[in-house]
């Protein structure tokens, strides 16, 4: 029993020393330069063509021809208001420049036979440019009785109804055109300095998670209007998108990413973030590896911003080049050794 018990005790010391030699198997990454703020918004989609069609005259609404969600051509008629005064003006219009255009030829006869002066002659033709003036331009208000649209689109919304009396200027329709599409969305005051320094910009649309297309922006406003933030617009430029393959529509949700340049102005660095561990005190801290002894040793950390959803912002603690433990570090002590792990 004795040498039993002496012949346990010496495995037990063999082993615990195998332990005390185990070199935990790691892997590294190199600390970086944060260059590039990836910044992220909740937009949606508008139309890029909207317009509310009226008549520049009032009158009668005879004939409106669409109701709301109606599909509509270009140059169709939207609307028709009662012609009758405005044809009666035409046709006394019209009859005023026959009148004028005979004088003006007969004045021309008789100057050419010196029987008129130059003077009468040119005051002839000077009413004889009145009266067509005039003419045409009550022809032109006689087809704008005729509300047509401007582009093919549908009727998003319908503000009158039928027979009812139209002042001018006075809302008939909302007309949207789905196919040309921008995105819009509010921005903080903050990030006004990002859309100026050029940012390139992508939209990733909800109904497509992963899939980002390359934008412009468009329009922006210098300040927040009421306090709620800046306003921007964006269009699509990337040539993979289309409406056939990806069926946006207006009202969709979408993400707006802002990738900015702040090389120079950020002395930020960047470390995976699988490489971050807490410490008992509750601070932040990595494992930087020794190369030249195999060994590591802890560093505390200042940071916390999470970037690209795998990455934390460095501001005090680390130099760029610094290799730090990406896997495994939770396991490790101060001064341990390690060997590295080959992808």
């Amino acid at each position: 029993m004795a040498i039993l018990l002496i012949g346990c005790m010496l495995a037990s010391c063999k082993e615990g020393s195998i332990e005390s030699k185990v070199i935990r198997p790691v892997k590294v990454a190199e600390v970086l330069p944060y260059n590039v703020k990836e910044l992220s918004y909740t937009g949606v989609v508008t139309p890029k063509e909207l317009v509310n069609l009226a008549f520049r005259m009032g009158g009668p609404l005879i004939d409106l021809k669409v109701v709301e969600g109606a599909e509509i051509k270009k140059g169709d008629v939207v609307a028709q208001m009662d012609p009758s005064d405005y044809r009666l003006d035409m046709e006394a219009k019209r009859a005023t420049f026959i009148t004028a255009t005979q004088q003006k030829e007969r004045a021309g006869r008789l100057l050419g036979r010196n029987a008129i002066s130059r003077q009468d002659y040119e005051t002839i033709t000077a009413q004889y440019e009145n009266a067509r003036a005039a003419y045409e331009n009550s022809l032109s208000i006689l087809e704008q009785t005729t509300l047509r649209a401007p582009f093919d689109g549908f009727v998003q919304q319908k503000y009158v109804e039928n027979y009812q009396e139209v002042t001018p200027g006075q809302k008939i329709i909302c007309l949207i055109n789905p196919t040309e599409l921008q995105m819009q969305a509010t921005l903080p005051d903050r990030a006004l300095s990002y859309i100026n320094s050029n940012p390139k910009i992508s939209v990733e649309f909800d109904t497509y998670k992963g899939k980002r297309f390359a934008a412009r922006i468009t329009e922006y406003v210098q300040s927040s209007p009421d306090g709620s933030g800046v306003p921007i617009y964006v269009e699509i430029s990337d040539p993979a998108f289309n409406l056939n393959e990806y069926k946006v529509a207006i009202g969709f949700s979408c993400n707006i990413h802002l990738s900015v340049d702040i090389n120079g102005s950020n002395p930020s660095l960047i470390v995976p973030l699988s490489s971050v561990v807490v410490t008992g005190s509750g601070e932040k801290a990595v494992y930087l590896y020794l190369p030249d002894q195999g060994v590591v040793e802890k560093r505390i950390i200042e940071g916390g911003e999470v970037v690209n959803k795998s990455y934390m912002v460095i501001t005090q603690g680390l130099s760029v080049g610094d290799i730090v433990v990406s896997a495994g570090a939770a396991r490790l002590k101060e001064g341990e050794r390690v060997k590295l792990l080959i992808d």
